[in-house]
């Protein structure tokens, strides 16, 4: 047996699959959005990614919670310490170079699988069960699809994924819809605000959180809530306001929360009006990157806080949630299918390369001697000797092409059963 064929065998026995981040139980948002990426700097990684393995296949899944790349590989263990030191080194090479930097968690395989499963139905959340992240992973695997990172592999990942979503909330485990970071935006204020009768929130930000928390606050007749946005379509004219209308608003409101999309700082000392040390605005911002600039953090007219704060909130984690039991069953079953899916891969991939690896041989060791000695007779054995080996190193390296070219061609088209 060729040593390329077996290589191949041997690389294509585990789940090729690899997942390198962090998440809010082990950095801060400070250093998770450093990692946060634009779409060059997704292609840029890719090529890096690709330059280790050929066919690999990559996604990136960033939350206001995570950061994480999803790498499809059959080089997992050496691809994981890559990107763990990328990781280091973005943060190395970024504002954030006082800070002690944690160690980027790592899934393999099996584990890669599970981990990634449980994300995705909530149990990994900082708001157990929240719904949320299905679609952010979603969003995600598309955004892949887009860039042309995304292959067969991660394309079932993503169907896996979105059944499970489904299986959460047909059993229970995501149907309570307060779950979420809107849901612990609220009880931050809560605890967070002086008690009195009437309270103003404004919100800043109309993507799906920022609607969410607004809706949250608007059941409890303790609070007047304002929602601002960038943008205002026809639609929503005098139900939001225009960001540049806030000042006028923060002057007496009481808290605020921030919530936009944005790549960089959009809340500044221009935006909120100036108050007294000794009544401050309370800001929670949630998005990541951080949404509020550095200099609107510091001034002593505001309480800071960020996502991070939200940690420490009492009963954050209740008890275990409905439907957990039957969750886990699922994700379960959808590891042992993903895993019947790699196999039959493997040997799609593995039979059509030993039949071709027997034919080469019988081709080497009968074939090409039975020419020579009939149409070569008139020569010197040694003679002939001599184009039976030289034919032989051909077929050879012609050989280790085509298997290369198999590769290739099989990844790319995800085996003949790419459907569950």
């Amino acid at each position: 047996m060729s040593s390329s064929y077996a290589n191949l065998t041997k690389k294509f026995k585990e789940i090729p699959l690899t997942v390198v981040g962090i998440d809010f139980r082990i950095a801060p948002s400070a250093l998770r959005q450093e990692l946060v990426t634009t779409s060059e700097e997704r292609a840029a990684l890719f090529l890096e990614i690709r330059k280790i393995d050929s066919q690999a296949e990559f996604m990136a899944l960033e939350t206001c919670n995570r950061v994480e790349w999803i790498v499809a590989t059959v080089e997992p263990q050496w691809m994981s310490e890559i990107l763990k030191s990328h990781m280091i080194m973005i943060w190395r090479n970024s504002s954030t170079g006082g800070l002690n930097f944690p160690t980027p968690f790592t899934h393999i395989g099996a584990d890669a699988l599970f981990h990634i499963f449980n994300v995705v139905v909530g149990k990994e959340s900082l708001a157990t069960g929240e719904a949320q992240i299905a679609g952010q992973f979603h969003e995600s695997c598309n955004k892949a699809r887009q860039e042309k990172s995304t292959g067969p592999l991660l394309k079932r990942l993503a169907v896996a994924g979105g059944r499970l979503a489904k299986a959460g909330s047909r059993m229970g485990f995501r149907s309570n819809q307060k779950m979420g970071i809107h849901g612990l935006v609220t009880r931050f204020f809560q605890y967070r605000l002086e008690e009195k009768a009437q309270q103003t929130i404004l919100v800043v930000g109309m993507g799906s959180i920022g609607r969410k928390t607004a809706q949250m606050l608007r059941e409890s007749e303790k609070y007047q809530v304002h929602c601002f946005n960038r943008t205002i379509d026809d639609a929503h004219k005098g139900k939001w306001r225009p960001l540049d209308s806030l000042g006028q608003f923060s002057e007496t409101a009481d808290g605020l929360v921030i919530a936009t999309g944005s790549p960089s700082a959009i809340l500044g000392k221009e935006l909120i009006s100036k108050r007294t040390a000794l009544a401050p605005l309370m800001i929670l911002d949630i998005g990541i990157p951080l949404q509020v600039s550095p200099e609107l953090q510091e001034c002593e007219w505001i309480a800071y806080n960020n996502i991070d704060h939200l940690m420490d909130l009492p009963g954050r984690q209740e008890k275990e949630p409905e439907g957990i039991s039957k969750l886990n069953a699922e994700i379960e079953k959808e590891v042992e299918l993903f895993e019947r899916f790699c196999r039959e891969r493997q040997q799609e991939m593995t039979q059509v390369v030993a039949q071709l690896h027997r034919g080469r041989q019988e081709f080497i060791r009968q074939h090409i001697p039975e020419m020579i000695q009939g149409r070569f007779s008139f020569l010197e054995e040694a003679e002939r000797k001599e184009i039976q080996e030289a034919m032989k190193e051909l077929i050879n390296v012609y050989a280790q092409d085509i298997h290369g070219s198999l590769v290739e061609a099989i990844t790319a088209f995800g085996g003949l059963k790419n459907e569950p």
